[in-house]
């Protein structure tokens, strides 16, 4: 069974393999004088492009996750039923949710203030 499975596994490595260098094969088999242009993926050309990006995207990422998190806690809060664990569960679930949001907050701002310092 053990035998089997490692046989399995190597042969996909090699299917895949395959298929990820033939494309690299069959251009390299062409006669013309095409380059192979491997397209940026980030859309950055700066390191301060991809922080900006990275950035960006985290704090939309946490701004579609904090009223999740929220209705989540007050779902634990209305549910608990007076067990007083439930209620501290809740408790700490919307103040960490809040302090996290806080902290993107901060740092998106942080980020534009030292750009205008700095002439960015």
């Amino acid at each position: 069974m053990q035998i089997t499975r490692k046989i399995l596994i190597l042969n996909c490595v090699i299917v895949l393999s395959l298929l990820v260098l033939f494309p690299f094969v069959s251009c390299a088999q062409d006669d013309t004088d095409d380059t192979i242009v491997i397209p940026n993926p980030v859309h950055a050309t700066s390191i301060e492009a991809i922080l900006s990006n990275t950035i960006n995207y985290i704090f939309w990422f946490a701004t579609a996750i904090v009223p999740i998190m929220i209705i989540v806690g007050g779902f634990l809060f209305i549910t608990a039923a007076g067990d007083v664990n439930k209620v501290e569960q809740a408790k700490r679930l919307i103040t960490y949710t809040a302090i996290g949001y806080a902290i993107v907050l901060f740092s998106k701002g942080l980020v534009y203030v030292l750009k205008s310092i700095l002439g960015g």
